[in-house]
């Protein structure tokens, strides 16, 4: 590596991804020669035992097996992980995911090790996949980090999440820099478990932030929320989705009338980008369509048979995706 190191040669970014991680020696190289270097590390599918710390790394996207996962107790793996999160003190964005090619596990419940004299880097952007939010995960994440400068959370598959988001409520300020919020939303519990996580999750949107959010990504039945989302945030937001799943064993979705869609444009005068469920029949997505229409955004995209079609205008160059 030493002929990168010439002055000439400027590297601001490297993103890597990888079964492996990136190979001590190079990784050691990088952190001689390009100190500012901002490296994006993605872990797919491979083993994050791999993994070492660096402060180099910027983003982080770690992938876990569940068969490599203890089920309920400390994981040797998950804390091997942990420690290399808290040892690179200038990671900003972290994903982690607990699956096996695309399908979630939802009974892996690994704890996170309680490190002495160590806390995990403030983070920007935390995403989440079937990871376990279990209450010593959540009690032990929110004692050890600075969680003032989160500024989107995405979580998905997550089992239970009403204890982070009434939690993250105690924070000080409340993720006052919370900007973006993606979030699938629990159906298949009992009804008092989605009654105590309805009251919460309206809680958690309503608190005050300055300015509110711009980007708010829903699946499920966002119906709960809307009003809300509308008074505290339909000034500042630029992106809004909102996707309830069909469903075989479950609840159906209700799409939201054109008098619905009409009354959201009007308290949503920055929105740019919508994504909305729409009637399966020809008519129905003509009203829908219609209704999108008064709104001044700049790509709308709608869900229809639960394929996914990209509807835009006020920007001809841009292509449909049937």
């Amino acid at each position: 590596m030493s002929h990168f190191s010439r002055p000439e040669l400027l590297i601001k970014s490297v993103r890597w991804s990888s079964t492996l991680g990136v190979h001590p020696p190079l990784l050691t190289s990088l952190e001689e020669h390009f100190s500012n270097l901002q490296l994006d590390l993605e872990m797919r599918w491979g083993d994050p035992s791999a993994l070492r710390s660096s402060p180099l790394i910027r983003s982080l996207n770690v992938y876990f097996e569940p068969s490599k996962l203890d089920t309920v107790k400390t994981s040797p793996l998950l804390t091997h992980v942990q420690t290399q999160i808290m040892d690179s003190p200038y990671l900003v964005e972290l994903s982690m995911k607990i699956g096996s090619m695309g399908c979630i596990i939802y009974h892996v419940d690994p704890k996170f090790a309680r490190l002495e004299g160590k806390r995990f880097p403030p983070l920007e952007k935390l995403t989440l996949e079937a990871f376990p939010l279990t209450t010593e995960n959540v009690d032990y994440w929110m004692e050890n980090m600075d969680w003032s400068r989160m500024g989107n959370l995405d979580f998905r598959a997550i089992d239970k999440p009403t204890y982070f988001f009434n939690e993250s409520m105690k924070l000080a300020g409340g993720l006052p820099r919370l900007e973006a919020l993606h979030v699938e939303l629990p159906w298949f519990y009992e009804a008092r478990y989605l009654q105590e996580f309805e009251d919460t999750f309206r809680q958690f949107l309503d608190v005050p932030r300055d300015p509110g959010l711009s980007e708010i990504v829903l699946e499920g039945n966002y119906r709960p929320y809307l009003q809300t989302i509308l008074d505290r945030h339909g000034e500042t937001l630029k992106r809004l989705q909102l996707h309830d799943p069909e469903r075989s064993d479950g609840p159906q979705r209700e799409m939201l009338s054109e008098l619905e869609l009409r009354d959201l444009g009007q308290q949503v005068p920055n929105l740019e980008d919508i994504s909305i469920d729409i009637n399966h029949s020809p008519n129905g997505s003509l009203v829908s369509l219609s209704a999108l229409s008064v709104m001044t955004i700049v790509c709308s995209s709608v869900f229809l048979d639960s394929r996914w079609i990209l509807w835009t205008h006020s920007c001809p160059s841009r292509c449909f995706h049937p």
